[in-house]
């Protein structure tokens, strides 16, 4: 079993592992304004050489914030196709920030 934090890993840097790669993305971004919010939302796919694909979907608002906090924003990874003979898990995991994001990955970089 692999964990989804190797793959999350290598979404954010990609060139991290030799033996793992991502061969294709695809991505579709959005802007839709909400009263006095413009809200960003965006959809990508990672294809890896091993078979497996994973979408990442994230939402975020430009509301200001005046202290220095992590932006709230909603984050999800699903895994789309496991490679074969193997299972990924979670299968899926969200976020509401990038800073919750990034200590999940701290985390779990030591079991990956």
């Amino acid at each position: 079993m692999q964990h989804l934090a190797l793959y999350v890993g290598l979404i954010q840097q990609p060139n991290s592992n030799p033996l793992l790669h991502i061969i294709k993305h695809e991505q579709v971004q959005t802007k839709q304004q909400d009263t006095d919010l413009e809200i960003q939302t965006s959809t990508e796919k990672f294809y890896f050489n091993d078979g497996t694909v994973i979408e990442k979907n994230t939402e975020q608002d430009d509301l200001a914030i005046e202290v220095e906090a992590c932006n709230e924003c909603w984050i999800q990874y699903q895994v789309l196709q496991h490679p074969n003979n193997l299972k990924i898990s979670p299968n899926k995991i969200q976020f509401n920030s990038h800073c919750r994001e990034q200590y999940w990955l701290k985390y779990f970089k030591s079991s990956t």
